[in-house]
């Protein structure tokens, strides 16, 4: 009898595999995000037990400890329900939360603060913005963590790679009730509704634009304050959860940095390239994640100088008008 040898792939496995995982980081994603309005969005607890009106720097304190719990708590619960689904024994976890418990129970998955060859990690931001989350506890400047308006602009991001490649990527805005997902089998979409950014669009030195603060010592922005001047449409939403939102929507083109943290950047090289976009270099020639990432002591960032825009035409175009300006070596 003949018998004939199906090869299956990673690729074959991620086809049939990553629908249902993508599912289970949705609904974690929201079961966390439930938590936050419920525990934390306005009630954070400093304000309702103690009058700070006479020390500031004591209420600072309080409101940052109080963020870093809720931040904790939203990992445990994303941990707990990926070790309930039996994530843990497949995957492996990245994260920039830890204490006692986070440890134990991030000792449970695969491997932890690696992005392991041909292994896939859990990527996660427990709660992007945080500033934002201080906000809807303030009525006063005192509390102010950059535009009080943006105050709903947090949200929970979790990404999923295989090796130093993210494969889909998940993101709950729980206070706007939003919800961006995206993976290499398909399309981005914001709230299951397909997104198509508009790759035609011309530039403009008046588009929106969000220029990274790491801009500022960059060896390669002769005079930030210049480049500041002549993009002057800054877009400014105080979390790069919100920062994604924009881009996709059309409310921001252009995104210029030279360097950051990887768990914030996340899956939105992804979201981006599934939507129509570009992500590219200084010469205007396509880059993804993995081209930047690089592990220091201080964890997973990207590092290097890269820009996303509607298109590669885009870009070139905006490259090409910073030369002329001497706004870029």
């Amino acid at each position: 009898m003949l018998h004939k040898i199906i090869a299956v792939t990673i690729e074959d496995c991620l086809n049939i595999l990553l629908p249902k995982w993508l599912k289970a980081m949705k609904e974690a994603s929201i079961i966390a995000g439930d938590l936050v309005l419920e525990k934390y969005y306005g009630t954070i607890k400093p304000l309702q037990d103690k009058d700070y009106s006479e020390s500031v720097d004591e209420l600072k304190n309080a409101l940052k400890s109080a963020v870093t719990e809720a931040d904790y708590e939203v990992q445990k619960v994303l941990l707990i329900r990926f070790i309930e689904l039996g994530l843990h024994e497949l995957m492996g976890v990245l994260s920039e939360e830890d204490n006692e418990q986070i440890a134990a129970l991030e000792k449970k998955f695969l491997h932890r603060g690696e992005l392991p060859a041909k292994r896939l990690t859990l990527v996660i931001d427990s709660i992007d913005g945080t500033g934002c989350l201080i906000n809807t506890n303030s009525e006063n400047h005192v509390l102010k963590r950059g535009n009080p308006a943006n105050k709903d602009n947090f949200g929970i991001s979790i990404g999923l790679a295989y090796g130093k490649k993210i494969i889909a990527g998940v993101v709950y805005m729980p206070a706007r009730d939003i919800l961006m997902s995206t993976s290499i089998l398909g399309e981005t979409r914001i709230n299951n509704k397909i997104v198509r950014i508009d790759k035609n669009q011309r530039f403009s030195t008046s588009d929106p634009v969000k220029l990274s603060s790491t801009l500022k010592k960059s060896q390669l922005i002769p005079d930030f304050k210049a480049l500041d001047k002549l993009l002057s449409n800054t877009k400014n939403t105080d979390s790069t959860v919100a920062n994604m939102l924009a881009f996709l929507k059309g409310e921001m083109k252009i995104y210029i940095s030279e360097g950051i943290d990887f768990t914030d950047f996340n899956m939105w090289g992804l979201m981006l390239r599934n939507a129509g976009g570009f992500m590219g270099n200084l010469e205007g020639n396509p880059i993804t994640e993995e081209d930047l990432l690089l592990k220091t002591d201080k964890g997973w960032f990207l590092k290097g100088f890269f820009m996303l825009s509607p298109s590669r035409e885009y870009q070139q175009k905006l490259i090409k008008v910073l030369l002329e300006n001497n706004l870029l070596k």
